[in-house]
Order: C-alpha cells, then structure tokens, then sequence
C-alpha cells in the first residue's frame, strides 16, 4: 500500500471532522510525520466546525511554535470561530495581528467575519463605516452581514444594505424576506 501524503491526511482529517470525530481526527493529526500549513488548518478547521474556538486558537499558536507560518485560510477558519461564540474582542484582536504580526492583507471573508463580529455585538455605526472604507469591494456577503446586523435594531442602515445587496444579485430574495421582517417590526 502506497505511504499517506500530506494531502491524503489532511483530507482524513477533514472527512472525521466533518461527521464530529474529533478524537480521530487529532490522532491522526498528531501522526502525522510531516505537517504543512494545509495539515495544521485541516485541524484549525475541524475545531472551529466543531465548537471548539480554544483549541482552533491553541493550534495557531502551536503553528508559531513549530514556524509553519498561518496562510488566509487558516485565519478565516479563527476567525470564523470567534464569530460563533460571540467573542468580539479576540477576533478583532487577531485580525489585527493577520495584517501586523503576520503580515497578511484580509480578503473580503475576513472583512466579513470581522464585520459579522461587530454586528453581532450591536456596532451598528462601526460596521457600517468599516464598509465604506474596506479597500476591496463588498460583496453580497457583506451587504446581507450589515443588513443582519440592522435587523430590528436600525431600519435605515437595513434599507441601505439591502439595496446595496440587491444591486449586486436582484434574484437573491433574502434581503427583501428580511426587509419586509424588518419593517413588520418597526
């Protein structure tokens, strides 16, 4: 039998994750001969889909330990995690240090995440200027975030965000579902 690559662990770790085996999956992570950025985001990614923010955040500062340095794709997945337990201070604090510690420059997922953080925590104003200065463009992720956000909580910036949305892809009928719930409420 042909020896295990680091793309055939990596895709186990991913397929036990995927149906909750976390046991198997940080075993085999923990065999692993040799391990890559891809490896070590495999498991960043089986703990942030399965709950376990700590221990996503434990591996980051794990990857530093053994200098296999975090790519995007390994901070979304932290950032993703943060996002699901409410903990906006540790998100912003790591989306800071993807640009300044690691010198990363944030792709339109990670604007997104930090940007669903604040939402979450009820920053209607910061959000909405954190759009207006993104240097890239938002997307219709990032209008449907801010039009979440403003649910029930500011129905001009909801209007905004859904045309915005709307403009972008005027077949996606969530922004007019979430609008006409919104306005109900108001």
């Amino acid at each position: 039998m042909q020896e295990r690559d680091i793309v055939s662990w990596s895709t186990l770790i991913t397929a036990y994750a995927r149906f909750g085996y976390m046991d198997q999956a940080k075993a085999l992570f923990d065999q692993m001969p040799q391990r890559n950025v891809v490896a070590w985001t495999a498991m960043v990614a089986a703990y942030a889909q399965n709950g376990h923010p700590y221990e996503a955040r434990r591996l980051l500062s794990s990857m530093r330990m053994e200098d296999v340095p975090p790519d995007g794709t390994t901070f979304t997945w932290i950032l993703s995690s943060c996002n699901s337990r409410g903990d906006l201070g540790r998100g912003l604090k790591l989306f800071s240090s993807m640009i300044e510690d690691h010198g990363l420059s944030p792709c339109l997922d990670h604007y997104n995440c930090a940007l669903n953080a604040l939402g979450r925590a009820g920053l209607l104003r910061q959000v909405r200027q954190a759009v207006e200065e993104m240097p890239l463009g938002p997307d219709c992720v990032t209008w449907k975030t801010l039009l979440l956000a403003a649910s029930k909580l500011d129905y001009n910036i909801g209007t905004w965000a859904a045309t915005r949305a709307l403009e972008l892809n005027p077949m996606d009928d969530a922004p007019y579902v979430s609008l006409s719930q919104d306005f109900i409420s108001f």
